[in-house]
This record gives C-alpha cells, structure tokens and sequence, in this order.
C-alpha cells in the first residue's frame, strides 16, 4: 500500500498500481450478484442502481468493491430502489461508505440469518473458520439441510471474502469483521460458551454454566469455563480447564 517501502533500495520492486474500480466495471459487477437477469447497460440507465454505486465510493478511494456485492446480492429481494432506500436512511453516523454498506447488507437479512452472521464475531481475523465448527456454533449439528441453506444464503450476498462448501471453510474480509458486534456486547460471551460446549469439553472443579474466553500469549484463542469473574481475564491458575478448539 506503501509505494515507499516497495522501492526501497533493499527490495528494490517494481510497483503495481491497481487503478480504483471505475463505473462501467462497477455495472458489470453489481449485475452479476444482483440474482436476476441483468445487464450492465440496465444497471447503468437505472437511476437507483447508479446512486447506490456512487454512494459505496465508485471512482473514489475507499471504495470497496465488496460493498457493491454485498448490497447488489440484496436486489432480488428488495429491488434497487429498496436497497438504495436502506442505503440512504440507515447508519447515517456512518462516514466511511464500505462499512455503511456492508452495516445496511447485514441489517437487511432477516433476524434468524443476521444473528447466525453476527455469531462470527467470535472467531479472530484472518481466521479460516472450519464449516464444521459453525454448524456447532449455530446449534445444527444434526440439521444439515438447514444449515447448507444458511451457508448457501450467505454466501449468495457476498457475506464471505473465501470459502464455501468444498473448500470446508469460510473466512470474512476485515471490514465484514468490524461491522460484527464488539466485546462488549454481552452476546459474545454467551456465543463463546455455546461453540464450547457443543464442540465438547471438560470441566475440573468448576460451574459449568459459567463460561469465558481469553486470548493466549501465542495469538490462540482459548475457550475456558471459570468459577468466578475474577478468574476470566486474570491468573487462572487451578480455577479453571482450558480447552483449545482448532480454529
């Protein structure tokens, strides 16, 4: 991202410059996830279309073209004036367009879909997150029709930067990460607990519904079940088993 650091005489590259995705790129784009028969020249003549593409940052820096996908996926059910209808009246606190975007993408799924993306939260970044943890994590072990439906509608609105079915994860681009809920909304924690115990662990000395999490010195992420508030965040020492879940 730095020109500086690339032409440093130590490395010595030649620099790459990706030019920022201009409009007509922009139609082709958001008519291929608008989930219906589509042309770039009918997405450019409407209107709407073209509003919702100026205000996710076309031809300007910070423009994302994931936004565009994620808000275009939404057409089929919303239509263009819907979905610039949401884009225009929702998050107006919002300064970055990407983030808006994708903050009024999640907040059009419908409330069992949107829980289940916000359930993500928990994992860390850049994290590959194995499909068979999150059919745990959103308590449908045993229900695998209803969850390849989830995975397949997710992955229909752009809800993913990698992944899927056959590649047996799935993995959120950074700004998916930050429109998630943060630590301190007191759903992760309970969302902690419940990958925890229906991936299976063990408890020595210790309530098992009382359940926390905390992030080891070597950057993994470790699922624990404490005795007391004191314990989670602070020395653990025998007050608690540690269980790791490969992640």
């Amino acid at each position: 991202r730095i020109g500086a650091v690339l032409t440093d005489t130590r490395i010595a590259a030649a620099p790459f410059e990706v030019d920022l995705l201009n409009e007509q790129d922009s139609y082709r784009l958001m008519a291929s996830w608008a989930g219906q028969p589509c042309t770039a020249s009918e997405v450019a003549r409407n209107e709407q279309a073209r509003e919702v593409a100026a205000r996710c940052g076309v031809g300007k820096a910070g423009g994302l073209p994931l936004a565009l996908r994620s808000l275009s996926a939404q057409v089929e059910g919303y239509g263009w004036d819907g979905v610039l209808g949401q884009l225009a009246s929702e998050f107006a606190d919002e300064t970055d367009p990407s983030r808006r975007a994708l903050r009024v993408s999640l907040n059009m799924l419908d409330a069992t879909l949107r829980e289940r993306y916000e359930m993500l939260a928990i994992f860390m970044e850049d994290e590959r997150i194995p499909l068979d943890i999150l059919q745990r994590l959103w308590g449908l072990a045993d229900k695998r029709a209803e969850f390849d439906r989830t995975l397949v509608s997710l992955l229909r609105r752009s809800m993913f930067v990698e992944g899927g079915r056959e590649q047996g994860y799935v993995k959120l681009h950074d700004i998916q990460r930050e429109v998630l809920p943060g630590s301190d909304d007191p759903r992760v924690a309970g969302w902690h607990a419940e990958v925890l115990r229906r991936c299976g662990s063990t408890h020595i000395g210790v309530e098992e519904e009382a359940a926390g999490y905390w992030m080891g010195s070597d950057g993994g992420r470790r699922f624990v079940h404490h005795a007391t508030k004191a314990a989670f965040g602070g020395e653990l020492g025998e007050l608690a088993q540690v269980k790791t879940l490969s992640l």
